[in-house]
């Protein structure tokens, strides 16, 4: 709930700063925004689930492994902000003027993704004490953020925006366990640090190139057509990460059914066939939702100026197909242990939606990024996938479920329970 809070908190703040300072101003709150969720990826991407599953069964061990998750967070997350934050102020074309608010809002996220906090929490089963705690961080942070936003004062949003970062992992401290002689024992542990890193690293990798797949096209646009572009551009693509929320929520419910049926290969084959059919479905109504209602509720919330997002709109909610179907595969691979076809899948997504978008915005400008965008969710799917036999039955339990016979789909499935447990012994 808290996260669904947040993505709407800035889905309202863009919204203002749009009304009122225009599509440049956005575009270069978008390109900040896409900077730092990459320099989380990069920080603590992927790992933090393996973080919480160490401290579940640390036991007796459970100092050390938190002062090893420290370590690797301490390894990671100061040399990938600073280079961030260069970076962004050699490329961006920001004024003299929001440098000091744009350091301190990327000092905000560098904070907020020391997730030392939340993975204690978690591995206790406080997510309510989390939950709690950040929607009531939201809610206050939110009014003089949307005050700010409507009155036009850019400085002040990224500051505020900075801050909630900040204490998105702050508001946790307290209780939480960790104390200033376990932050000395992960400085004192960066050689455990390193060899958790190294480790993880395939779903550390995994999960940096699943985020800067989704982001890089914003960089792109705004590079080769200028922020008041990407401005429109961010704005459409805005809504379609909303509804990505709903993907990720509806999969999660779905998965312990799925886990659950694993025993028995006619029920997989039913719950397979019932999960891929109800995220199709609900994929086609969020997407008939978008393209329906989509332009003109853009026109009535940002204003006539940004007339060519509510063009891009209809045509970019086709990717909520792929988003949703995204999802699902996630969880199949997850139970199938199919961890390398995560990482192939990833990197395929980068390499296609980066390629696509240079090729394709110098001679289509914006729509050059749709088309890119559409084109390489499904290439990304046939490259990963669909090159090896184990890749195409997992896209047969998955996305071919939909409309397969039941019979196809049980035969891919034998076929993976033969390696699932091969791989198990």
């Amino acid at each position: 709930m808290s996260n669904v809070a947040r993505v709407v908190s800035i889905l309202i703040v863009t919204i203002l700063l749009g009304r009122d300072l225009g599509p440049s101003i956005l575009g270069q709150f978008a390109v900040l925004l896409a900077a730092v969720a990459i320099l989380q990826s990069v920080s603590i991407g992927g790992l933090s689930g393996a973080a919480v599953h160490k401290l579940i069964l640390g036991g007796s061990r459970r100092r050390a492994a938190t002062e090893t998750i420290v370590a690797a967070r301490l390894i990671l997350i100061p040399p990938a902000f600073a280079i961030g934050f260069a970076l962004v102020l050699t490329l961006m074309d920001t004024q003299q003027s929001n440098m000091g608010a744009i350091a301190l809002f990327f000092v905000g996220y560098a904070l907020g993704a020391f997730d030392v906090p939340e993975i204690t929490w978690m591995s206790r089963g406080g997510f309510r004490t989390i939950a709690t705690r950040r929607l009531i961080l939201i809610v206050c942070i939110s009014i003089p953020k949307l005050a700010a936003a409507a009155s036009g004062n850019y400085e002040l949003v990224l500051l505020l925006q900075g801050a909630e970062a900040a204490l998105w992992q702050g508001i946790l401290l307290f209780r939480s366990g960790l104390s200033s002689s376990l932050l000395l024992g992960g400085v004192k542990s960066l050689g455990a640090g390193l060899s958790q890193l190294n480790e993880l690293k395939n779903l550390w990798l995994s999960s940096i190139a699943a985020v800067i797949a989704t982001r890089a096209d914003v960089f792109i646009v705004s590079a080769l057509l200028g922020s008041a572009v990407v401005g429109q551009y961010a704005s459409a693509s805005r809504f379609v990460e909303a509804a990505t929320i709903l993907a990720v929520a509806v999969t999660t419910v779905l998965f312990n059914d799925l886990v659950k049926s694993t025993s028995d290969d006619e029920e997989y084959a039913t719950q397979c066939a019932r999960a891929a059919r109800a995220v199709f479905a609900l994929s086609l109504v969020v997407m008939t939702g978008l393209v329906t209602v989509g332009p003109d509720a853009v026109l009535a919330l940002y204003g006539p100026e940004f007339r060519l997002s509510s063009e891009l709109l209809p045509v970019y909610s086709v990717t909520i197909i792929f988003i949703f179907q995204r999802q699902l595969i996630s969880k199949i691979l997850i139970i199938e242990k199919a961890y390398g076809y995560s990482l192939s899948s990833n990197v395929c997504g980068l390499a296609i939606n980066v390629a696509l978008n240079l090729l394709l915005v110098p001679i289509l400008g914006v729509w050059g990024a749709v088309v890119a965008a559409i084109a390489g969710y499904a290439l990304a799917i046939v490259c990963a996938f669909l090159v090896t036999r184990r890749g195409r039955d997992l896209i047969v339990i998955s996305v071919g479920s939909i409309g397969l016979p039941k019979a196809t789909v049980r035969h891919s499935i034998e076929r993976l329970k033969v390696q699932r447990e091969v791989r198990v012994e």
